[in-house]
């Protein structure tokens, strides 16, 4: 029997609410009622649509993965070397999937056949892309020549075994460690015609007790942040604010390879936030500015500023744009000491009030 037509409900709609609790409660502590809140729709509707939670499991994962492909893997045949397309693989597997959800469903395999097909079926998928583009190097005499399987497997392997340590924050592992093992370790398997150098430049330094890392925009530490700064709008403005996609649609748009999304820790706590999105080729706009108010008035705020502008121009954009709300005069004094000037309005922001531009000296 088909199932009826429900209009407010979209699956897709359930399964991205699935993986953002999951990712952030962890399968254990995700309950149905949770994942239907962030929905908004009832449990019975997730129950209707899906076999409970190891289902949406799954389609969760599945989800991310495809979001994964086609941002990723989908640019990654335009780019002109072998090394260039495996640095920007890498770069993605490193910085942006999502690993908390991948050890939710490698543990739920534990007990699960369908999980477990699930699981074989996504490494399957990796390990073929990483496979092709090191057999390409190689045809090409770009990488050295050897066992393509074999130096997959070790590729593969060292990066599957310590981005998870990443995802649970494990000590002494760091993401510039974990990326500068794996590059050596390349340039060792695959020649000097592998670029080894650091997939992302070094973090922004502001007060000497605060870090700057770049993170996928979905990751539970970004939207604890975004979040945040969207309550702090809605007790600010006017009227209130209401953020409508903003963090999940809105958040896509800040990753790479068009964008990118900083967090900013002091001992371990977000305290900041900002992203960048692309406007056009040549312009990125900066967005989700926020600063922890126990934080402010020791100079992160700039800080921040500056760690942003430098992911503007490494992502290869010669200006930068932003808007802010006329509320905020403490964030529009800022942008005029740190050299933005006013414009004219370039986006449908109902919440803008000024706008602003800043041209970026090319390094």
């Amino acid at each position: 029997m088909p199932r009826p037509r429900l209009d407010h409900v979209r699956k897709v709609q359930i399964v991205a609410a699935a993986a953002e609790v999951i990712s952030q409660r962890g399968y254990a502590n995700a309950r149905v009622t949770d994942i239907a809140s962030a929905a908004g729709v009832s449990p019975a509707a997730i129950l209707y649509w899906f076999d409970g939670k190891d289902g949406l499991l799954a389609e969760a994962l599945t989800l991310r993965e495809q979001e994964f492909h086609d941002r990723f893997t989908a640019r990654i045949d335009h780019l002109p070397t072998a090394s260039a397309r495996l640095r920007l693989l890498v770069e993605a597997m490193l910085y942006e999937y999502d690993w908390g959800l991948w050890m939710e469903l490698c543990v739920l395999a534990l007990r699960d056949q369908r999980a477990a097909a699930q699981r074989d079926r996504m490494d399957r998928r990796w390990r073929a892309a990483l496979r092709h583009v090191i057999t390409s190097g190689q045809v090409n005499r770009e990488f050295s020549p050897g066992d393509a399987a074999q130096i997959t497997f070790v590729l593969a392997g060292l990066l599957d075994g310590l981005a998870p340590l990443l995802a649970i924050r494990a000590t002494g592992v760091s993401a510039s460690k974990v990326e500068s093992t794996w590059l050596a370790e390349a340039a060792r398997l695959l020649g000097s015609g592998f670029d080894s150098r650091a997939l992302r430049p070094a973090a922004a330094t502001g007060p000497s007790d605060v870090t700057f890392e770049v993170v996928d925009p979905h990751a539970a530490t970004a939207q604890w942040a975004m979040t945040q700064y969207f309550d702090e709008l809605d007790r600010r403005f006017v009227g209130g604010f209401e953020p409508g996609d903003a963090s999940t649609t809105g958040a896509a748009l800040m990753g790479a390879p068009t964008g990118a999304f900083v967090v900013a820790h002091r001992d371990g706590v977000p305290v900041a936030c900002g992203g960048v999105q692309q406007v056009d080729e040549s312009t990125g706009e900066i967005k989700r500015m926020w600063v922890h108010p126990d934080a402010r008035g020791i100079g992160l705020g700039l800080a921040m500023l500056a760690c942003l502008e430098a992911q503007v121009a490494r992502l290869g954009y010669q200006r930068v744009v932003l808007d802010t709300n006329g509320v905020l005069t403490e964030a529009i004094t800022m942008y005029e000491r740190a050299g933005y000037h006013a414009i004219e309005r370039y986006n449908a922001n109902q919440y803008a009030m000024h706008w602003f531009a800043k041209h970026l000296e090319a390094p």
